[in-house]
């Protein structure tokens, strides 16, 4: 296992640190390409999603500042001025998007695209070395909440460097990057299974909550009434789920805090740790870091609203 993780991190290294910023010694001519990869993704992404201007400017803006920070940390001093390459950027960033409102975004820019293809396809070789140490993990006996929370802290950073080297662009082949991120979650939270799991059913299909997020909006304070807490105080997190008939949802754990669920439409039957209830329109708390899933029994969608509160 030792000398697998050295392997990841070199890994890492190749994938996410391929800048002077990781070098041993400041190197010139990567600090330059670094500097002209950072503008030419924004670009392409204010080119390919002008709505997504801020979000772009802001992270390309950091990531100039920590190449211009780690190149003085390495021992040298940059062949550009910050001040300078700061406000390159914003004007091609502007240009562009001035382009894109007036209808006139110029064509694909085959640079870019290829900036991207590659980095994609390091972060995929990355993921699957990820689920294959955790099928190395089930074989060596590591306890399930363990493989959960290690594995999803690692693909958290993953995504969160992906994003940021990629400068959102979308991954070839992807409708978004976002998209396929979400994706990638679902299928790592249901390589984590590992005990087989209780249920009603004789095989029911594993469907992960967020690919069947809904629509509605619960009503907040009726859930910290519920819970005897105040009303106006703000939940962490709220949405809604569908569970379709013959499947339950994967396995899953909640750490920052505690999960709320009201059943508003089906039959199902909620899994809290070694318990199950069968659900009412009642509300039913999930206790931090408790593994939980549901199971839908009837023969509609079994939907569920939610709020996670501080515990």
């Amino acid at each position: 296992m030792k000398n697998k993780l050295v392997h990841t991190a070199i890994l890492l290294a190749v994938l996410f640190g391929a800048s002077a910023a990781r070098a041993a010694r400041p190197d010139r001519a990567v600090f330059l390409s670094t500097k002209e990869e950072i503008r030419c993704l924004a670009v392409e992404r204010i080119r390919s999603a002008g709505a997504d201007y801020e979000r772009v400017i802001v992270r390309a803006e950091t990531r100039l500042r920590d190449l211009h920070e780690n190149y003085q940390v390495a021992g040298g001093t940059p062949p550009t001025r910050l001040d300078g390459d700061l406000g390159e950027l914003r004007g091609a960033c502007q240009k562009e998007q001035r382009l894109v409102t007036a209808g006139r975004a110029p064509p694909a820019d085959p640079a870019a695209r290829s900036m991207v293809e590659r980095k994609w396809g390091l972060f995929r070789e990355e993921f699957n070395a990820l689920l294959r140490r955790i099928e190395d993990q089930k074989r060596e006996g590591w306890a399930e909440s363990r493989i959960y929370w290690e594995s999803l802290h690692t693909f958290d950073e993953l995504s969160e460097t992906i994003a940021t080297n990629l400068l959102f662009n979308t991954p070839p082949k992807e409708r978004g990057l976002e998209e396929a991120l979400s994706r990638d979650k679902g299928v790592l939270l249901k390589a984590c299974e590992s005990a087989p799991k209780k249920s009603r059913g004789a095989t029911p299909r594993i469907v992960v909550p967020h690919e069947h997020a809904g629509a509605s909006h619960p009503d907040v304070q009726a859930f910290y009434r519920a819970l005897d807490l105040v009303p106006q105080a703000r939940p962490l997190r709220s949405g809604s789920f569908t569970v379709p008939p013959g499947s339950r949802t994967v396995t899953l754990r909640e750490n920052a805090g505690r999960l709320v669920f009201r059943p508003m439409r089906g039959k199902g039957i909620a899994y809290l740790g070694q318990s199950e209830t069968e659900l009412s329109y009642e509300y039913v708390a999930v206790p931090p870091d408790t593994a939980y899933y549901f199971e839908n029994t009837g023969t509609e969608p079994l939907e569920l609203d939610f709020v996670s509160v501080k515990p």
